[in-house]
């Protein structure tokens, strides 16, 4: 939860254009990270609740690569 509450404060100071390095270097998660999380959900057996914030953690991530190394043709207006 600690992780997708970085993502989340990360995501709005990008959007308001303050730029924290320190944020970013702690949300900012590897794929294979992820799957070891998912992972851990899976053989810990937690609820539905708890991956809930994991898909938010992937999505996030998703659109960061696509628009890393294809581009989103969208402004912050």
């Amino acid at each position: 939860i600690i992780i997708s509450l970085c993502y989340l404060a990360n995501t709005i100071t990008a959007y308001v254009g303050i730029d924290i390095p320190v944020l970013s270097s702690i949300a900012g998660m590897s794929l294979l990270t992820w799957v070891f999380m998912y992972i851990a959900t899976i053989v810990f057996k937690f609820c539905s609740y708890h991956r809930m914030f994991l898909y938010y953690i992937l999505i996030v991530d998703i659109i960061n690569i696509i628009d890393y190394y294809i581009g989103i043709p969208v402004s912050d207006l």
